[in-house]
């Protein structure tokens, strides 16, 4: 069952959780690793950029 949740205050810190269907596995292969790893830095980066305009 999807469901879509949206994040209204960009300045606050969410805790996301997710499963994995059928056990692919996401962490093993370096090929998911490497978009789950570069999602989050780019997240990051683009909190601490905004907060330095700030």
């Amino acid at each position: 069952m999807a469901r879509k949740y949206k994040f209204h205050d960009n300045s606050k810190l969410y805790f996301v959780t997710f499963t994995v269907v059928n056990w692919i596995d996401a962490f093993i292969r370096d090929d998911y690793r490497k978009i789950f790893y570069e999602s989050v830095a780019v997240e990051i980066i683009m909190a601490i950029e905004k907060e330095q305009l700030t």
